[in-house]
């Protein structure tokens, strides 16, 4: 097993998997998730420094296809997309975030392993994006 997938082989990421499935199957789910992630993007800013980009790309991605603007990205890549979502908002992952100074060290590494693999499909999304006319701002968090 290579250490780019080594997260996304754990049993935290498989519940976040089946998660990721359900949450697929109703739109309110999705962009109950989307708030969430904005939310602990917020609230985590400094540890999650080296995969914000990606997270933030991936919350509208999410909520883009989630109101139907945008299809163009293969089932499987939505999928390992949202899980990753489902991890990083999960707060009793494989280390709890509750642990000072580890507990993003999983999600960061999930994320950036599931970007990797996205990469190709996180870029045409941000093109895609790019093109659009009228930018929607993301739904910001309460404080």
């Amino acid at each position: 097993m290579s250490q780019e997938v080594a997260p996304l082989h754990t049993r935290a990421f498989t519940l976040a998997f089946r998660a990721a499935q359900r949450a697929l199957t109703r739109r309110s789910r999705l962009l109950r998730l989307v708030m969430h992630g904005y939310r602990r993007l917020v609230l985590n800013q400094a540890g999650l420094t080296p995969v914000r980009r990606e997270v933030q790309t991936l919350l509208r991605l999410v909520q883009a296809w989630a109101r139907g603007e945008y299809r163009a990205i293969p089932w499987r890549s939505l999928l390992y997309g949202v899980a990753a979502l489902v991890y990083f908002v999960n707060p009793a992952d494989l280390i709890p975030d509750v642990v000072v100074g580890l507990g993003l060290v999983d999600d960061v590494a999930v994320v950036a392993a599931v970007a990797r693999m996205l990469q190709s499909d996180l870029e045409r999304f941000r093109l895609w994006e790019s093109t659009q006319k009228s930018t929607r701002r993301p739904p910001q968090p309460k404080k």
